[in-house]
This record gives C-alpha cells, sequence and structure tokens, in this order.
C-alpha cells in the first residue's frame, strides 16, 4: 500500500529553531499534499477557483487561496515566508529583481512633493532611479555621509519620507551606524528602508536594529549562485501591505523558477556566508600587503577606522565584498584582468565562485566622473567578491594578476 500523502505544517518551527535550521528547511511550510523532502516548484501562472468565495479570498491574497501568479504563487510565498523568518519580519515580498524590489517600494511610499535622503555611496542604480526618474515625478533626494547621524539630521526635511542607507556600501565598503539613522528617521516622523545585499543574514539584523524595511537583491548572496534574477523587501505585515498593490499594479513579479533557486539556494546560505566572509578577510589581509595595491578597502580589517561600528553592528563579519585600489587606471585593471586564470570579471557578485568589477565602468557609470571621484571611485578601483574555493588558491590567482600590471 502506498504511503499516504502529507502535508506539511511547519509553522511551529522559525521562533524556536537556530538560524542555520531554518535556513536549511526553508520552503519546507509549502501547503501542498506532498512527501516530498525539495519544495515545489509551482509553474502555473493562474489557479482554478471553483466557488466566488475563494476567488474572492485569493484576490484578497489570504493565505493558501491562490488566483493569478502576478497576485500569488505557492513557491513564490515559501520564498517570502523563508526571507521573513530569516530576517525577523512579519511579512516578505519577492519582486523580479532587486531594482525591481527597490524601485516598487519607493513607489509605494513615495508621492510628488516627498523628500528622500540617502547615503552617498549607495549602488549607482539607486541614486540613478531617484535623481533621474523618481525626480521627474516631484521626489527630491538629499545624498549624506552614511556614516555621519548628524548629518542625516540636517538633511530632513518636513516632507522627508524616507531615508535609504546600505548596510555596507556598494564599493567603498562603509558601514552605516543603522540605529542611529533609525534614531534620526523616526524621531522625524520618516521611514527607514536598508538594502542589505552584500550583508545577509546571520551578519545583519536591519530590523532589529531599528529599519522600517529590509531589502535583498536576491540574485546576489539569497541565491547565491548566479542563476538568480529576484529581489525581496521585509518589514511590518502594515507596511507590506502598502507596498502589494504597488507589486500588483506595475508588475516586477518574481518568477516561481527564480523563488524555488532562491529556496535552494537559502538552504545553504549559513555555510556559503562563513566562507565568504572568512575568505574575504584573508584576502583583504592578504592585498592589504601587496606593493602594487595603494589601499584595501574592506571594514572588517583589524584595527581599521570602522573597528566600533562593526563589532557593534556587524559581529559576525562584513560579508565576502571588498575593493582595492591600484595605480594605472583603466589600462591597470585591463592588465590585471588578463594575468588572472581563475577569478573572472562579472557585472554581479555573490557566486559561489569569486569575481571582481569596475565599479566605474559598471555598477557607478552613470555617475559624471566628478561625482565618482567624490565618493572614492577612481579607474583604479576594484571590486572583488571572494568566493567559496581555498583561500590560497585565491590569493595565488590575484598574485597573478597583480604580477602582470
Amino acid at each position: 500500500m502506498a504511503r499516504p500523502a502529507r502535508v506539511r505544517n511547519n509553522a511551529r518551527m522559525p521562533d524556536e529553531l537556530s538560524f542555520d535550521t531554518r535556513c536549511a528547511h526553508a520552503g519546507d511550510d509549502i501547503d501542498l499534499a506532498s512527501s516530498a523532502i525539495a519544495p515545489p516548484l509551482v509553474l502555473s501562472s493562474v489557479f482554478e477557483t471553483p466557488t466566488l468565495e475563494l476567488a474572492d479570498r485569493a484576490i484578497r491574497t489570504e493565505p493558501g487561496a491562490y488566483i493569478y501568479s502576478r497576485e500569488a504563487n505557492p513557491t513564490v510565498v515559501a520564498m517570502e515566508r523563508a526571507v521573513a523568518s530569516l530576517e525577523g519580519a512579519e511579512a516578505a515580498l519577492a519582486m523580479g529583481s532587486g531594482m525591481g524590489a527597490i524601485s516598487t517600494l519607493f513607489a509605494a511610499l513615495l508621492s510628488a512633493g516627498d523628500h528622500v535622503v540617502v547615503s552617498r555611496e549607495i549602488y549607482g542604480a539607486t541614486l540613478a532611479l531617484l535623481a533621474q526618474h523618481f525626480a521627474r515625478f516631484g521626489v527630491t533626494m538629499t545624498s549624506v555621509d552614511a556614516q555621519d547621524a548628524a548629518a542625516f539630521e540636517g538633511a530632513m526635511t518636513p516632507v522627508t519620507k524616507l531615508v535609504f542607507v546600505e548596510t555596507v556600501s556598494n564599493p567603498m565598503m562603509r558601514v552605516a551606524d543603522v540605529p542611529a539613522i533609525a534614531d534620526v528617521a523616526h524621531r522625524r516622523g520618516a521611514l527607514l528602508a536598508v538594502d542589505a545585499s552584500f550583508t545577509p543574514p546571520p551578519l545583519s539584523q536591519p530590523l532589529a536594529q531599528g529599519a522600517d524595511v529590509v531589502m535583498h537583491s536576491a540574485t546576489k548572496y539569497l541565491g547565491g549562485h548566479s542563476d538568480v534574477t529576484a529581489g525581496v523587501v521585509a518589514g511590518n505585515a502594515e507596511l507590506m501591505e502598502r507596498v502589494r498593490p504597488a507589486r500588483r499594479l506595475f508588475g516586477p513579479t518574481c518568477s516561481p523558477l527564480d523563488a524555488w533557486l532562491t529556496l535552494r539556494g537559502i538552504k545553504t546560505l549559513a555555510l556559503r556566508v562563513e566562507r565568504h566572509t572568512a575568505n574575504a578577510r584573508g584576502l583583504a589581509e592578504f592585498l592589504a600587503a601587496q606593493p602594487k595595491v595603494r589601499r584595501v578597502h574592506y571594514a572588517g580589517l583589524a584595527g581599521g577606522a570602522q573597528g566600533e561600528l562593526v563589532a557593534r553592528l556587524l559581529p559576525r563579519g562584513t560579508g565576502g565584498m571588498l575593493s582595492f585600489e591600484i595605480d594605472g587606471g583603466r589600462r591597470a585593471v585591463d592588465r590585471f584582468i588578463a594575468g588572472l586564470s581563475m577569478v573572472r570579471f562579472a557585472a554581479s557578485f555573490a557566486d559561489v565562485s569569486t569575481t571582481i568589477s569596475h565599479p566605474a565602468l559598471t555598477s557607478h557609470r552613470g555617475l559624471s566622473a566628478k561625482e565618482r571621484a567624490a565618493i572614492g571611485i577612481g579607474d583604479g578601483l576594484i571590486r572583488l567578491s571572494a568566493g567559496i574555493e581555498s583561500l590560497a588558491d585565491i590569493c595565488a590567482d590575484v598574485e597573478r594578476g597583480l604580477a602582470a600590471i
């Protein structure tokens, strides 16, 4: 006799189990009658609703009721629940990309006449989104030093509705004082949103530190294998219900396949992040000793200027990202790339293999040379995403690249 199908019920799991265990069981709570160990991949774009009552429940996105995958999909909902659990959030919403998550968040929370304060060094596309596109709709922006809470206070106006920072800035690796910035934002009646793509859980917990919203490019560490394009925002249930209509109407839907791959990635997140972080620290120490390297940007370096912030806000490490500067501009960077045999050039980051990028050409190319120079991004700056390979092999390949300069 065949074994009866079992409906998983892990509703009791998230609160009492450790972070590592919750990662390993990501997606186990999909409410489908199945004894499969892997979370089911539900590719259907539309779902049968045999009664008007069920259709109404699905349209109102009640748990377990589905009508159309732009509204909700079982695999996508499982991913959202997993991320919410890891972030200590009441709810999460998945999008089709990291920028899809950020733009949907902005569209949901901002109106004509509103003002946003951002940290100066954030991802270039986020700056461009506000300065070039939301500005057309009457939203203004001021950028300040991520580590200067007083500067955020000074930039606030009566119409400031949102403050946006990164836990660790891309690509200069400056740590934002999230609790201090949250205090400033809330005293002035604004929300704080934090991009934690560089420092996924368990490294950072922005919501516990006072942020209202945390977002991730799930393309990066949550997925972790360069085979996902997705984003996610998480926060309290009331705030997520303000974002949900914008997602439904603008339509940046996360595909079920990308959600499924993200769930698969989350299962090894704790292990991968530990190795990424250890390798980045070792690489930063190695690069700091190289005569052809002018400067290394890594918040976790022993004795670094950001030591107090790191110890207080990121006690488990600052992640797998670092950047370093060499003399000679783009010509030297080209020679460095040509000298590599294992490390590859890639515009994204957080793959299991080590990659490098050139911020002036990629992530921050939308800024003028003067604007890039103002935040320290020169033509000789290289961003490196430490993979999970042997540290000795990564260092040896980076050494080959430096020898080619």
